[in-house]
C-alpha cells in the first residue's frame, strides 16, 4: 500500500495534463467550427443582417457557449475579421515584382470568396460604425504597413535607390490595382500588375539621378 501511495503523486500530473490537453483541444476546434460559420454567414448577409443565431445553427455550438466566449455580435465579427483576412505578411520573394504579383493574386482569390465579399462590404459600409471602427483602422493600418514593409525589403536588395520614400512608392504601386478591384470588380492580371511596378520603380531611379544632377550642379556652381 506505501508503494502505492508512492505512486500516485506522479501519475495524478500526468492525469490532469491530458485531461487539460483533451479540453484544450475541443475548445480550440469549438472556436474554429464558431469562427468559420460566422464567416459564411457574414459573407452571405453582411454585417447589418448578421445574427448570433444562425452561427450557432450553423455550427452546431450552444448560442450560450458563443455568448460566453463573445459576448456581444460586434465582438464575435471582430474575432472573424481578424482571423479570416487577408495578410501580406506572409508574401516573399526574389523581387519586388514577384512580391506584388503574388499579393495581387491572394487579394483577387479572396476578393472573389464568399467570406470576401462580405468582409469587404462590411468594411465599406460599417466604417463609420462605432462597433467597428477600431477594427476597420486597425485591419487598414495592418495593410499598409505590409504592403509598406515589401517596398523597404525591396530597397535593401538594391532594387530601389537609397533614400526611397517607401510609403509614396507603396501608394503608386498598389492603390491602382486594388482600388480597381475593391470598388470596380477588376480584377488585375500579371501584365497590367507588372506595367506598374516597372513603372514606379523606373521613376523612382529617375528622380534620384535628376536629384544627384541638381546636387552636382549646385555643388560645381558653389566651387567656382
Amino acid at each position: 500500500m506505501d508503494a502505492n501511495r508512492k505512486q500516485m503523486p506522479s501519475e495524478r500530473p500526468s492525469t490532469r495534463r491530458t485531461m487539460d490537453a483533451r479540453t484544450s483541444g475541443r475548445a480550440a476546434e469549438v472556436v474554429e467550427r464558431v469562427l468559420l460559420a460566422s464567416a459564411e454567414v457574414l459573407g452571405e448577409v453582411g454585417y447589418a443582417a448578421f445574427r448570433v443565431e444562425d452561427v450557432a445553427a450553423r455550427s452546431g455550438v450552444n448560442k450560450t457557449t458563443i455568448y460566453r466566449r463573445w459576448p456581444t455580435r460586434a465582438q464575435l465579427v471582430a474575432a472573424t475579421m481578424r482571423r479570416m483576412k487577408p495578410t501580406a505578411d506572409g508574401v516573399r520573394g526574389d523581387s519586388l515584382r514577384e512580391e506584388v504579383l503574388a499579393f495581387a493574386k491572394e487579394l483577387t482569390r479572396f476578393h472573389d470568396s464568399k467570406f470576401g465579399c462580405g468582409m469587404i462590404r462590411t468594411i465599406q459600409l460599417e466604417q463609420d460604425n462605432p462597433e467597428l471602427e477600431p477594427l476597420i483602422r486597425d485591419i487598414r493600418l495592418e495593410a499598409t504597413r505590409a504592403r509598406i514593409a515589401m517596398v523597404e525589403r525591396a530597397i535593401a536588395r538594391g532594387e530601389l535607390p537609397r533614400g526611397t520614400d517607401a510609403s509614396l512608392v507603396s501608394d503608386l504601386i498598389f492603390l491602382p490595382f486594388v482600388t480597381r478591384l475593391l470598388r470596380n470588380g477588376e480584377r488585375p492580371d500579371q501584365k497590367y500588375v507588372s506595367a506598374i511596378v516597372d513603372m514606379v520603380v523606373a521613376g523612382a531611379f529617375q528622380v534620384t539621378d535628376a536629384k544627384s544632377t541638381k546636387v552636382g550642379k549646385r555643388t560645381a556652381r558653389e566651387r567656382r
